[in-house]
This record gives C-alpha cells, sequence and structure tokens, in this order.
C-alpha cells in the first residue's frame, strides 16, 4: 500500500499547492509592509448590494453546512469520505478554536471602533474578539483542500484553492477578520487536512476495515 506523506499530497495535487505557495507569499510579503488595518479597508471599499451578498454566501460555504450535504451524498458511494470529511473539519476547527481562545486577539469592529475608514453589512453579526485566526478561512481550505485531495481530475484543485482564498476574503471584507488572520487560517485547514486524511490513509487497520470502504452504490450493484 502506498504511505502517504506531506511532500506526496503536494505532488500529487500540484495546482491546488503550488498555486497557494505562490499567493500565500506575496500576502505574506504584502503584511510586512502595510498597517494591520488597511487590508480591511482594501476590501471593505468594494461594499455594495451585490458584492455584500456574494461575500455573505461565500463566507457561509466556510461553517461547513454545503460541505456536511456533500458528505452525506458522497457517503453513498463510499462512506471514507464523510469520515475524512467530517474528521478533517472538526479536527481543524477544533485547533483554530483552541488558538482563539489563547490569543484573544481584537477584531476590526474593536480595530475601527470610532472610525468611519470602514461599513459594515446591515444585518450581519459583528464578533468583537477571538479574531486570531480565522475559522471560517481554516473552514474552507480544509473543505476544498479534501475536495481537490479527493478529485481524481487535478487541475480542478485550482479552482478549489480559489474558492478557499474566497472564503477567507470574504471575512476581511464583511469585517470579521485581518489579512493576518485569514493567512495562518488557511495553513492550519491546509495542514491538519493533510495530516487527518494521512492518518487514516496510512492505517492498514482502517483501509482493510469493511466500515470505512462500504459503498451503498456497489452492494445495490451486487445484489441486481
Amino acid at each position: 500500500m502506498n504511505h502517504h506523506t506531506t511532500k506526496s499530497r503536494i505532488q500529487e495535487n500540484p495546482y491546488f499547492f503550488y498555486a497557494y505557495i505562490l499567493i500565500s507569499s506575496v500576502l505574506l510579503i504584502t503584511l510586512l509592509f502595510i498597517d494591520k488595518g488597511e487590508g480591511v479597508i482594501f476590501f471593505n471599499d468594494l461594499r455594495g448590494s451585490i458584492f455584500d451578498d456574494i461575500f455573505k454566501f461565500l463566507s457561509s460555504l466556510g461553517e461547513g453546512l454545503y460541505f456536511l450535504l456533500f458528505l452525506l451524498i458522497a457517503a453513498v458511494y463510499r462512506f471514507k469520505y464523510l469520515i475524512l470529511g467530517i474528521s478533517v473539519y472538526l479536527g481543524s476547527g477544533l485547533v483554530t478554536q483552541i488558538l482563539k481562545n489563547i490569543f484573544r486577539e481584537p477584531r476590526p469592529s474593536v480595530f475601527f471602533q470610532g472610525s468611519d475608514l470602514v461599513t459594515y453589512v446591515e444585518d450581519f453579526q459583528l464578533h468583537s474578539y477571538n479574531s486570531f485566526p480565522s475559522g471560517h478561512t481554516t473552514g474552507g481550505f480544509a473543505i476544498f483542500l479534501f475536495l481537490a485531495i479527493i478529485t481524481k481530475n487535478k487541475p480542478v484543485g485550482l479552482f478549489y484553492l480559489i474558492c478557499a482564498w474566497l472564503v477567507g476574503i470574504s471575512r476581511v471584507f464583511l469585517v470579521q477578520h485581518f489579512l493576518i488572520d485569514v493567512l495562518f487560517g488557511s495553513l492550519i485547514g491546509i495542514f491538519f487536512t493533510i495530516y487527518i486524511i494521512n492518518g487514516f490513509e496510512n492505517s492498514d487497520k482502517i483501509k482493510k476495515s469493511g466500515w470505512y470502504n462500504y459503498s451503498l452504490v456497489e452492494k445495490i450493484r451486487k445484489n441486481k
């Protein structure tokens, strides 16, 4: 059986990872030269009714509901997708929540309090603390990297990466996070998705188990 490593995952999904390395490197360099709030102001300047609705939807992609619906459908074809998907989402999310409560960083709403440099989307709940790192971004990258890994058409990984970044950008646009929160959220999502999937896939005991490889579709086909 193939033993998966972080390196092998990157090599198997070059469109996702190489583009991620490029984009995150540019973002990191940019963060070294701009003020913490400038990224929020830049994206917040796009405010408008159409963008408000688009970014609210993109933000919701990081919450996992749509992902769960996908996993329930995918589980009909292979039960392991449900197990892996839930594990990477909850595992990476747990790490993010622990870090949030350790750092207790103020959110942009506190940073810009009393300022007219940013505007807020109506009927969208703002939080005050636990800004670092971004949980929605962690969830977004965990979800879309998972999809990139299980998708055989690897060039589609570039599309998944764009979706993951848009989840992160939506959090900045909605004045919920800073760019640094998004960058570290993406790293957590990627690292723990690889770690958890490799943990399952490198275990001979799990891979040989009937429940892990159960397929309702295959069972129906055999019974015909």
